[in-house]
């Protein structure tokens, strides 16, 4: 009786197989970028044989942009931001806006298009269009006294540092920056954020006093 050699080679795909794929496609697009990352690199990582990952994505960009979608809801925590006293408004906005950094249904798919921008056009489109419509329109806040233009040249520069920061922190890992706790960053950052926020505008309209003075109201504006 003939006896049968042991199958060799990787594993053959499973009911998890997608998945696992899709997890291993996840840490190498985030670690090495787009062009850094081949599917046999992903096939090695996921433990499946390359044919599998083509079975399961048409190609190497249907898988690209599966990894960095990010669900709408995600970024509803950074419109909530803008919401209760301006006196720590600086805070709960830096904070919102690491904890999307540090959240790994977030940060992967972030980190994987900072990475990619740099030598594939279309990562920069996506990761620019992210900036502006989902991210960036949140810092749009009204302000009394204030209007319109000037709250978004606001929003504009106070997003600019914060992107610089979490570049530096979350993708180059530049260091001291990359190994602070997050409140620590949170207490660096939060004073810069707040004075680029409502700079300049009347301090009896910016903190509600003990007298029960009105608090500045503010709206984030959804685009």
């Amino acid at each position: 009786m003939e006896l049968r050699q042991p199958r060799r080679g990787r594993r053959p795909g499973n009911s998890n197989t997608r998945e696992e794929i899709l997890a291993a496609a996840k840490r190498l697009f985030a670690k090495e970028g787009y062009s850094g990352t081949t599917l046999r690199k992903i096939a090695a990582n996921a433990k499946v044989d390359v044919g599998l990952v083509s079975h399961f994505f048409k190609s190497k960009d249907d898988l690209f942009f599966e990894c960095i979608h990010i669900p709408i809801d995600v970024f509803d925590a950074l419109g909530a931001a803008f919401e209760g006293p301006i006196h720590d408004l600086g805070e709960r906005v830096v904070r919102a806006y690491l904890q999307f950094w540090e959240n790994r249904e977030t940060a992967e798919p972030m980190i994987s298009l900072a990475r990619s921008s740099f030598t594939h056009e279309e990562s920069a489109n996506i990761l620019g269009d992210y900036s502006r419509s989902r991210l960036s329109s949140r810092f749009t806040v009204r302000i009394k006294g204030q209007s319109l233009l000037d709250a978004e040249i606001k929003r504009e520069v106070a997003f600019s540092t914060l992107f610089s920061v979490a570049l530096a922190r979350y993708v180059f890992r530049f260091g001291h920056l990359a190994e602070l706790n997050t409140d620590k960053v949170v207490a660096v950052m939060a004073p810069i954020i707040q004075q680029t926020l409502v700079a300049n505008l009347p301090q009896k309209d910016n903190i509600k006093s003990r007298r029960g003075r009105k608090s500045i109201e503010i709206a984030a504006h959804k685009s």
